[in-house]
């Protein structure tokens, strides 16, 4: 075998275990993402038009969503640490489906958010942190590789699903394609699920916190430094780029650029998310975890101070979109990966729910947050400000978060 046939198959697939969970998982991840996460937006203008809810009504239900996942990513963590991978994730993507069909069929405001609450329990039991959960459990050393491969996958969802659902409304109309959506998720995520994963017996279930107690292991998690500076770090991160994209389109026009301008930007922030996942992927091997993380936090913060004092040319949103995607990107590897230094594999899911919550809030409340600053200070000028600072904070916090957490010689 060729040297380069070698390398790519060590690439692609360097255990058999590792090739039995990653690809498998990985495509249920593409689904999740783009049919319970992304394809809201190209659902909600044929809603408006046909139910005639107000668009602050609609996106409400998805808030909800955003922090029933977060709030349930704790019990789902623990379920995975305590064995029961199969179990969460089978029920996520099978409960998503259900939801996704009751939403075809909705009529009622409280219906729907009674829906997005089902979609959100869905939500925390398919998504990345889940999936990383299983992934880290199972692959040892090689589970920050696998990570990295999982979200570079999943990064396509937008890409894939996106226009999927577009033609699917087109042909079917929304409610159908719902349908459609839901059925996918059953079919697809329900029987992979199910098919790919096994659940432990309990003599083989990794030690140091399988047994211990939801409380016992956050209590010991939350005497560490370096657990709260990690959580800083997140949510902080997170938070900043959340409010600067959902304000994007807004913000580039007081800036001085137009509205096609913003949409390219916009354009751009997906593949650059995938490009920085593909370089973690091909360097994660010989790249210090400090190191990735300061890129991460890094380069959106980088790219916030170009926009603020940049002047308004082209190659300023190109870098600017290019820098917060990839940063965006590259910060979902780290964040789980952080998590795996700091506690053992045993109690990596209920510790990685407790982080999930306060990110999953930010993210939730962070184009209010950032509608509140905008009001309050005349224009997105303070409010990216403000941004950079949180952003600057969250890259100090990762660095110290990092020194706590490193063996002691």
């Amino acid at each position: 075998m060729p040297g380069w046939t070698r390398a790519a198959a060590a690439l692609v697939a360097p255990s058999a275990e590792y090739a039995r969970l990653v690809w498998p998982l990985s495509m249920v991840q593409l689904v999740s993402w783009g049919t319970l996460y992304y394809g809201f937006a190209i659902f909600l203008t044929p809603m408006e038009a046909e139910l005639g809810w107000a668009r602050a009504e609609l996106t409400g239900a998805v808030t909800l969503g955003m922090v029933v996942a977060g709030a349930a990513s704790l019990p789902a963590g623990r379920l995975i640490d305590r064995g029961h991978g199969r179990l969460v994730m089978t029920a996520g993507s099978v409960l998503g489906g259900a939801m996704l069909f009751a939403w075809s069929r909705v009529t009622d405001v409280a219906a729907f958010y009674a829906i997005w609450f089902g979609i959100g329990l869905a939500m925390a039991g398919t998504l990345y942190e889940p999936a990383f959960a299983v992934l880290i459990r199972a692959l040892a050393d090689l589970a920050q590789r696998a990570v990295a491969a999982m979200t570079l996958v999943g990064g396509f969802a937008s890409t894939v699903f996106i226009p999927i659902c577009h033609l699917l409304i087109e042909h079917l109309g929304w409610r159908d394609a719902l349908a459609v959506m839901g059925a996918l998720n059953v079919v697809l995520g329900g029987v992979i699920h199910f098919a790919v994963l096994r659940d432990p017996t309990v003599r083989e279930r990794v030690p140091g916190g399988s047994d211990a107690s939801t409380a016992q292991i956050l209590r010991a998690v939350f005497r560490k430094p370096a657990f709260w500076f990690l959580l800083a770090a997140v949510t902080g991160g997170f938070f900043s780029v959340a409010a600067v994209v959902f304000h994007i389109v807004p913000l580039m026009a007081e800036r001085g650029f137009d509205t096609a301008t913003a949409v390219a930007a916009i354009a751009l922030i997906g593949p650059a998310q995938v490009a920085g996942r593909i370089m973690v992927v091909i360097v994660v091997p010989r790249l210090a975890l400090p190191v990735s993380g300061m890129v991460a936090f890094g380069l959106p913060l980088l790219a916030m101070v170009l926009l603020r004092l940049g002047p308004a040319e082209w190659w300023v949103v190109a870098t600017f979109a290019i820098a917060l995607g990839a940063g965006n990107g590259i910060a979902t590897i780290v964040r789980a990966t952080s998590v795996a230094r700091i506690v053992e594999a045993g109690a990596y899911g209920v510790v990685n729910g407790a982080i999930n919550l306060p990110v999953s809030v930010a993210r939730a409340f962070a184009p209010s947050v950032a509608s509140v600053l905008w009001a309050a200070g005349g224009g997105y000028g303070p409010v990216l400000w403000i941004l950079v600072g949180v952003s600057a904070v969250a890259v100090t916090c990762f660095l110290l978060g990092m020194r706590a957490s490193a063996p002691t010689p």
